[in-house]
């Protein structure tokens, strides 16, 4: 199954992820390592209609944003 999610790391990939102004954006926080597969089932329904981006547990940087 495709996913179309951009994983964030750091403050400067989620400032990037964001600035894209002409479409709205879902954001999962996760403690799986793994992207869940109706995560990416969605991502695959509405790619370039919805932007989706995966924060793991242990990117706290990113999680303070």
């Amino acid at each position: 199954m495709p996913n179309y999610s951009t994983v964030i790391r750091t403050v400067a990939q989620a400032k990037e992820f964001t600035n894209e102004l002409h479409i709205n954006k879902v954001f999962l926080f996760t403690n799986k390592k793994k992207t869940p597969p109706i995560y990416q089932a969605l991502t695959a329904h509405y790619n370039n209609k919805l932007r989706f981006a995966i924060v793991n547990d242990d990117a706290t940087e990113a999680k303070e944003l």
